[in-house]
């Protein structure tokens, strides 16, 4: 296994489901830190304090809506103020709005671009800096079986 005690990540869309497993995998290996966002602040919270409960792992469980660059942003910088830095990145935050093309609103076509593409560039954009400058840095980038298509 890879000794994590000194790293620190970041994990999108973390209050539940794969964000939250795999933000408590991170903890069970030792991590030294782990933030969790989801747009839930109050989710985010109740899992941010199951993962606290379970090691010596700093935890951060923070509201976000990563489809807002400046909230985004905002966030990271308060997590680099508390870890020192970002070592690894695991996106994970998505959101479907299934809908015929043609019944398709614009909400929802914003939505999940929002989501599950522009969060993506405003979390990694955030951090990247920092890891190429360290010379150091793992972003994973997770998706839905979604990719394979459904109805609408």
């Amino acid at each position: 296994m890879y000794d994590f005690s000194t790293r620190y990540a970041v994990v999108t869309g973390a209050a539940q489901g794969i964000g939250f497993a795999a933000a408590k995998r991170f903890v069970e290996e030792g991590i030294a830190g782990i933030a969790i966002l989801d747009w839930n602040g109050e989710m985010a919270a109740t899992a941010g304090e199951e993962l606290a409960a379970m090691g010596s792992s700093k935890v951060l469980a923070l509201k976000c809506d990563v489809s807002d660059y400046k909230m985004t942003e905002s966030v990271m910088k308060k997590i680099e103020a508390e870890f020192g830095r970002v070592d690894i990145l695991f996106n994970n935050a998505g959101v479907t709005q299934d809908a015929m093309f043609h019944k398709m609103t614009l909400e929802q076509w914003n939505s999940v671009i929002g989501v599950n593409l522009q969060g993506v560039f405003n979390c990694t954009r955030t951090v990247i800096n920092g890891m190429r400058n360290r010379k150091y840095g793992r972003i994973i980038n997770m998706a839905s079986k979604s990719v394979y298509g459904e109805v609408g």
